[in-house]
């Protein structure tokens, strides 16, 4: 990991978020008609194709903007943010229960595919640009 993401730009960040998120959504909707058929939980209407449109490049968004703060205001910014959210992805299923069936499979395998992206995927577009953006008029 570069010393340099001191210096990554809100946009890059922002960017970096959404464009994860767009790739969990897209993780999450398979993970859910995978998951919904295994089980055979065709009634859980909370969790649906448009719910999980909707949260995961939002929550992902608001990650990259958390991880823009953390590389400005720590000096392992990226290493704190990483952590953070491998905590925070634990205590999420953690709080499920160990007995992992029917909707809380499915919840707890969306929250883990959600912050796995988050801790690992965020901080990598953000330090490579180039896979999602073409020129960086930041700099």
């Amino acid at each position: 990991m570069k010393a340099s993401l001191r210096n990554v730009s809100f946009s890059t960040a922002l960017l970096a978020g959404l464009f994860a998120g767009i790739i969990a959504a897209i993780i999450n909707v398979i993970f859910d008609m995978i998951y919904r058929s295994a089980a055979d939980i065709q009634n859980f209407k909370i969790v649906n194709p448009l719910a999980i449109f909707i949260i995961s490049p939002l929550f992902l968004t608001i990650a990259g903007i958390i991880f823009y703060e953390f590389c400005h205001v720590f000096k392992r910014g990226e290493l704190i943010f990483i952590i953070l959210f491998i905590i925070l992805t634990l205590i999420e299923i953690s709080g499920l229960g160990f007995r992992m069936t029917g909707y809380k499979g499915l919840i707890g395998g969306i929250a883990l595919i959600t912050g796995l992206i988050a801790a690992f995927l965020v901080p990598y577009l953000s330090e490579h640009p180039g896979i999602y953006k073409e020129m960086d008029i930041d700099q």
